[in-house]
């Protein structure tokens, strides 16, 4: 895993917190529960299925990965909540996944890739490589 993947994964926990206290009803267990769960879906996912666009451009993939990820964040709100709380809350359910779905989208599609030195064994010369897309 590279630092933009394990960067993007913190993003798309964050967005889990953010999600929740815009909603009004914070409750912190769940909501932590939930964030490291999608988290884990998201580092899951990339290891299984790695998203290969290039910047600019979302493919087939990139969406089936989102909605992936949807039915991730869904689930694990649910449950925790459920767990935790007894009931849904259904808005801040909805918050989380739609915060998760721009999230992922918006890293996917935006996502320049970085750009590494690499050294050539034969010519001793550096030369730039650009990383593969998250």
């Amino acid at each position: 895993m590279n630092a933009s993947k394990f960067v993007k994964g913190l993003l798309l926990m964050a967005s889990i917190f953010f999600a929740a206290v815009q909603a009004g009803n914070v409750a912190w267990v769940s909501t932590i529960v939930s964030a490291i769960l999608v988290g884990a879906g998201y580092y899951v996912k990339n290891y299984l299925s790695p998203s290969d666009s290039t910047s600019g451009t979302l493919s087939v993939k990139d969406i089936v990965s989102t909605l992936l990820l949807a039915v991730i964040a869904a689930l694990s709100n649910s449950v925790s909540s459920l767990v935790v709380n007894g009931t849904i809350v259904w808005t801040v359910l909805g918050k989380e996944v739609i915060s998760v779905v721009v999230t992922y989208l918006s890293t996917t599609f935006f996502n320049q890739g970085t750009p590494a030195v690499t050294t050539s064994m034969a010519t001793a010369t550096p030369t730039a490589t650009v990383a593969p897309k998250v």
